[in-house]
């Protein structure tokens, strides 16, 4: 059940609502802000810039941004109708704390300049034929549908972030998949650990933890 205050609206059924999944990630990324020492003092002094991939509904940046004054959000979603979506429930938040971005994952973003401290991403893991993932008739359907392997847009985002200068990033995946795979296909540049788990009906959800060699701890 969703214990969480904050309200969004509805405003199309083109964009994935807050579920299981969203609560999940939100409460873990609450808690790891506060509890982690290096954020919980940058916290009181500095901003921290947040970079969600997929950014959906805004609901996940908005719970944070409501409880965390020092944040900075910069939002992508390959959905023009998600990100109109996100600048709606955001509205509330001084919007000199949020942007946003109408790309697929990190595409049109330039790593020498965009060096954020935390990137997260509810991206689409459901185990889906090819035809349902690369649909262009409903962009809702991409907010799920994750290929035959559940980890399709995962590996592609991945492959991206590689790229990028960031002090720690959080995806989630489902038991389903063969998450080992990907590990071992990443595992000369990234490490990716296990951070959080919840189960739900059916399945597990888990919260990865990605930082690559280069980055300091």
């Amino acid at each position: 059940m969703n214990s969480h205050p904050i309200k969004i609206s509805e405003l199309n059924n083109e964009v994935y609502p807050p579920s299981e999944d969203t609560w999940f990630l939100a409460d873990f990324l609450y808690t790891f802000l506060l509890s982690d020492q290096n954020y919980n003092l940058r916290l009181k002094k500095h901003s921290i810039h947040l970079c969600e991939i997929g950014i959906g509904s805004g609901y996940i940046s908005h719970y944070l941004c409501s409880k965390i004054p020092s944040l900075q959000i910069l939002g992508t979603d390959i959905s023009s109708k998600a990100i109109n979506q996100a600048e709606y429930n955001l509205r509330s938040i001084n919007m000199n704390r949020t942007s946003f971005i109408c790309t697929n994952l990190l595409n049109c973003i330039n790593p020498k300049f965009f060096k954020p401290d935390l990137i997260i991403f509810n991206p689409p893991y459901v185990k889906t034929p090819l035809s349902e993932s690369h649909r262009e008739d409903s962009l809702i359907v991409k907010s799920w549908a994750g290929g035959p392997d559940g980890l399709d847009v995962v590996f592609e985002f991945l492959e991206e972030l590689v790229l990028f200068t960031f002090n720690d990033c959080f995806f989630l995946s489902s038991s389903l998949n063969d998450n080992n795979s990907l590990i071992k296909i990443f595992s000369s540049k990234l490490t990716i650990i296990e951070s959080s788990k919840k189960s739900i009906a059916g399945e597990t959800l888990i919260c990865f933890h990605v930082k690559k060699f280069n980055d300091p701890d």
